[in-house]
This record gives C-alpha cells, sequence and structure tokens, in this order.
C-alpha cells in the first residue's frame, strides 16, 4: 500500500497536484487526490484499544503513511473516495454500537468499505467487504481481497 501512495504522491508532484481523467462523453477533467500526515503510533494504539481489534498488517501499513486521504475530487463537484483517519474510524464505530465486528474505513461512491474483523480473527485473508450505506445492517458483499488489494 505504502508503494501505491509514494508513487500516486510522486504523479501528483509532477502534474501540479492535479490528475487529469476522461469520462465518457470525451470530456477530461482535472482531479486532486489528498493525504493526511502519517499517523503516530498513539493514535494507531487508541484505535486498536477502542475497538479492541489488533489491525491487519496491510491497513496498519496505510495509516502509517497516511492517516486517511481523499482520492479523484473532481475540481468542480467534489469526490466520493475518502478513506478514513484513526479518528473518523474511532467515530464510525461509537456510531455503530450495535454492530461490533466490522470497522469502517472508507466511504467510496456512497458505499462505505468495512473490514470484518471476524474474518481476521479466523485468520482469513480476505476480510473486505462493502456495504450500501441505506442499507449497512443487511449483509456486505464479499469483495474477495485484503485492505492493500483492494486500495
Amino acid at each position: 500500500m505504502s508503494n501505491i501512495i509514494v508513487a500516486l504522491r510522486k504523479i501528483l508532484d509532477e502534474s501540479n497536484e492535479k490528475i487529469l481523467l476522461p469520462y465518457s462523453d470525451g470530456e477530461i477533467a482535472p482531479h486532486v487526490c489528498s493525504f493526511k500526515s502519517p499517523a503516530t503510533d498513539e493514535e494507531i494504539n487508541l484505535l486498536e484499544t477502542t475497538t479492541g481489534f489488533k489491525l491487519p498488517d496491510d491497513y496498519r501499513n496505510f495509516l502509517e503513511t497516511c492517516n486517511g486521504c481523499s482520492l479523484f475530487d473532481h475540481h468542480l463537484y467534489g469526490g466520493e473516495a475518502e478513506l478514513y483517519s484513526t479518528q473518523e474510524v474511532i467515530e464510525r464505530y461509537h456510531s455503530r454500537p450495535d454492530v461490533k465486528n466490522l470497522l469502517q474505513v472508507a466511504w467510496i461512491y456512497q458505499d462505505i468499505l468495512v473490514i470484518d474483523f471476524d474474518k481476521v480473527a479466523a485468520g482469513v485473508k480476505e476480510f473486505m467487504f462493502v456495504k450500501q450505506s441505506g442499507s449497512f445492517y443487511r449483509p456486505g458483499r464479499n469483495l474477495f481481497c485484503n485492505f492493500e488489494t483492494y486500495s
């Protein structure tokens, strides 16, 4: 994961902090990615202590590289791809007190990405699921990947 973040930051540095993306109608529009500073050991420990979960190595590596980010924001319309900081993950964990095995880690185009810690605890390497924001309590769709493979 950290290699991907480093590569994306390099592309942004070389292109005035913008990435040009094409649309199906032929328009090419600039998009921005923004990365927060790396999470401190204290922030990661607080997340683990608050939730009671030992974070998977690939997710911990992401947080140590950047403590959340916003990806491909359109210069006029904003964006819908946000990977949460440790504090945002903790806030979302507290917002769903009846769901204790899932950690919301991102908001991608009106869907919620979660880590299923029942899978992590069982040693299953494919622990990422997507849940529709309007039906969080329904079973999610298995993405058949870990955090690094997804991102």
